[in-house]
């Protein structure tokens, strides 16, 4: 074609571009959920700590208060 980019070639291009704008859109947006899922494990995990008996003396953690 001698170098000359034809309009298809062009609407592909762009097209192209797009769809890596969103991939990047999205992948932005599944590493953003993943992070909140990270820290509601995290508040989980520090809810049953400090919710839970402790094994041997009856402690119950709560509110980092000591409770007999």
């Amino acid at each position: 074609m001698n170098g000359v980019i034809s309009v298809k070639d062009k609407e592909i291009a762009v097209i192209n571009r797009e769809i890596t704008v969103i991939n990047r859109k999205n992948s932005a947006i599944k590493g953003n959920i993943g992070e909140k899922i990270q820290m509601l494990k995290v508040k989980i995990d520090l809810f049953y700590l400090t919710n839970s008996k402790k094994e041997g003396g009856g402690v119950i953690w709560n509110r980092n208060r000591f409770h007999h």
